[in-house]
């Protein structure tokens, strides 16, 4: 599973059901309301074993589905993935 089918994963288990079949999508039409924002970052952190930088953690993330993906990808690949110990 590739990081954007896994993105999609997260939103559905936060009962948010994006349209993957349109290019990008502006997740600020289904991220509504600050309790919806911080449960997609609790859940993309908790599936992909990652944490968001502070600067980051901030609503305009959720400009572009596209972007979020590079975002995650960004991260995944500095190596910001959180280590259990």
């Amino acid at each position: 599973m590739d990081v954007k089918e896994k993105l999609l994963q997260c939103f559905l288990n936060i009962g948010v059901v994006i349209d993957d079949t349109e290019d990008d999508v502006d997740l600020k039409e289904y991220i509504t309301d600050s309790v919806q924002f911080i449960a997609a970052i609790v859940e993309i952190e908790r599936i992909f074993s990652i944490e968001f930088p502070d600067e980051l953690l901030l609503f305009s993330v959720f400009d572009s589905f596209n972007g979020l993906v590079k975002i995650v990808e960004s991260i995944l690949k500095e190596g910001n993935e959180v280590r259990s110990e």
